[in-house]
């Protein structure tokens, strides 16, 4: 047998090709694998993980396939995927008020996070998304429920922005004109409902749960949150005729096509009303505090457990909260979680709105950390829309919560 230099034979050397060939194609096949990581958040959302993805693929040759479906069908979405352990996405944005019923199907963070303080000190609202010390998912922007408001309207009418319920109503009704409606209403059976009456249950000095997780809204402010909501459809005549079909979606879909003067929604909005695309508002619209208690709510990134590729999803994560990714969001106008873009004169110079966004941040309150809350918030909406939906002019509306509240007891004794 021939042998070479070294002292190889052929045989030999053939050998160590074929294992080199062999190593460099699993080298290669592992490589492929991670270049391609899916990701599914909410329409809305995926303009700016698009944008973010977009500059990944460029700089790292990962390329991110995102999916996106409207809010109200994320949880079950996500629900579906995460039962299959098909390990279909890698990366998942999920409210952090889901996270609790949903904890056992993402990985802790912490081992990627390797500087934990750093995270903590970094990011609004990071500890709702904290289990048992184990950070489940890091959070990217938030939500503190706001008001968004056509400012032609109001400057050619000569008018403040509402400060209280009672001015609210005043507006709407002055703004309620020609095709355009003063306000909009989420009547529809849906969570957006829930957590519309959750606040207004606070405004009139209420309480949705006890200090003790027990079901307290059917009281005198359980009422007259239910009240306001129907007078605003029935009494004041100031919403859209298909107001009892709509989410806070469809309600900035009429905002967006210049229909209604006023609608409560989240910052997220932002990028759809500045699209000239789709939205009819572009450059006339405003933000302002919405009258009483702010919803808050954060969104963050998640891993399933089940991804195949955990290490990419984490790199791209990464990426996408690093400050320059998150300041060009801020930019945009995305109310982003990050402390210090928030804090960037910069920033705030561009969008001024975004200061009350960080009071939200700061002062809003978080709904119950309950893994019941999902099942809790679609038992309270059923009753909740059966209320508005009602044509009797006096609706036994203490019957209605009484209900809703025994159903919700059934769910946390269970």
């Amino acid at each position: 047998m021939k042998k070479f230099g070294l002292g190889f034979t052929v045989n030999h050397s053939f050998k160590l090709l074929t294992l080199f060939a062999l190593a460099a194609v699993m080298i290669l096949t592992a490589g492929c694998k991670a270049k391609t990581i899916r990701i599914l958040t909410a329409t809305g959302s995926d303009v700016y993980s698009r944008a973010v993805a977009e500059v990944y693929e460029k700089e790292k040759g990962t390329k991110v396939e995102i999916e996106h479906v409207p809010y109200h069908q994320l949880y079950e979405k996500i629900m579906i995927s995460l039962t299959k352990g098909s390990g279909v996405y890698d990366l998942v944005d999920v409210p952090s008020e889901w996270i609790d019923g949903l904890a056992s199907n993402f990985i802790p963070l912490n081992s990627y996070m390797k500087s934990p303080e750093k995270f903590i000190g970094e990011f609004y609202g990071i500890d709702y998304y904290s289990i048992g010390g184990n950070y489940l998912a890091i959070p990217w922007y938030g939500n503190a429920n706001i008001g968004y408001y056509r400012t032609d309207l109001f400057e050619e009418a000569g008018l403040e922005l509402p400060k209280t319920w009672d001015d609210y109503i005043d507006v709407a009704k002055k703004l309620t004109r020609d095709n355009i409606y003063g306000a909009t209403v989420p009547g529809k059976r849906s969570r957006h409902l829930a957590m519309e009456f959750m606040s207004l249950v606070q405004d009139f000095g209420g309480e949705f749960l006890d200090k003790n997780n027990k079901p307290v809204f059917n009281s005198d402010a359980g009422v007259k949150a239910l009240e306001l909501l129907r007078s605003l459809i029935y009494e004041h005549k100031v919403t859209p005729p298909g107001a009892l079909e709509m989410t806070y979606d469809e309600s900035l879909t009429l905002f967006q096509q210049g229909r209604a003067a006023m609608t409560l929604n989240y910052p997220w909005a932002v990028g759809l009303l500045e699209d000239k695309s789709s939205s009819n508002v572009v450059g006339k619209w405003g933000m302002f505090a919405r009258p009483g208690h702010s919803q808050l709510g954060m969104w963050g990134w998640a891993i399933p457990s089940d991804s195949k590729n955990k290490d990419q999803a984490w790199k791209f994560l990464e990426f996408l909260l690093t400050p320059e990714m998150q300041k060009k969001a801020a930019m945009e106008g995305l109310s982003v979680a990050s402390r210090t873009v928030l804090a960037d004169p910069e920033v705030l110079a561009k969008h001024p709105n975004l200061e009350a966004v960080k009071g939200g941040f700061e002062n809003g309150f978080h709904p119950p950390r309950l893994a019941e809350l999902e099942g809790i918030l679609d038992v309270v909406a059923q009753h909740f829309s059966t209320a508005l939906a009602s044509r009797d002019s006096n609706p036994d509306l203490k019957k209605i919560l009484d209900d809703a509240v025994n159903e919700v007891n059934s769910i946390l004794e269970k």
